[in-house]
């Protein structure tokens, strides 16, 4: 099974950072949502229509090199850029559990599971720092609800559907709350 993202072998799994959330950071500017997804082209996609998304490239592809940790980069921008909602994104897939004779179910939901609650530990330190600006963090996967299989991804969404775009990122970027 080939991968859509291959990296060099050895080179380090790493966050990857959209050039509006890299501006946002160079600038200290403020974002107010900032949304962590997996892939790549997933941020990149989110990037041009004026999302602050960072790729991962795993759904554990948060933590940086001490265990249980957020990476520091996204850490740092959460931080300078006075963040105020972080997102984690999945894809529409991601309730998806296909049977097979004799397979374990509750893995992949509950990869799923642990990604969501990780991501959530490993920012706790920014919510409960007063002088930290991360006022909640949500969880979102992508709706079924324009499309019944292809677009999987925030990325395929868009694509597919460019006239919902305003629609998709009104739903991601409107204050949700705590």
């Amino acid at each position: 099974d080939q991968g859509k993202y291959m990296s060099p072998q050895g080179a380090p799994l790493a966050p990857f950072f959209t050039p509006k959330v890299i501006q946002a950071y160079c600038t200290s500017s403020p974002i107010d949502t900032l949304i962590v997804t997996e892939g790549e082209f997933k941020a990149i996609k989110g990037d041009r229509h004026g999302l602050y998304v960072i790729g991962l490239p795993g759904i554990q592809g948060f933590y940086g090199d001490l265990p249980g940790h957020i990476h520091y980069g996204i850490a740092n921008v959460i931080r300078r850029c006075k963040v105020k909602e972080g997102i984690y994104l999945t894809d529409a897939d991601t309730l998806t559990v296909n049977w097979k004779k004799d397979k374990d179910l509750s893995i992949r939901p509950g990869n799923f599971h642990s990604a969501v609650m990780n991501f959530r530990e490993s920012l706790e330190f920014l919510l409960t720092d007063k002088d930290e600006a991360l006022e909640r963090i949500q969880f979102y996967s992508i709706s079924r609800r324009f499309d019944k299989e292809e677009a999987k991804g925030l990325d395929d969404l868009m694509v597919k559907y460019p006239a919902k775009i305003p629609d998709i990122i009104k739903d991601l970027t409107q204050t949700h709350g705590n």
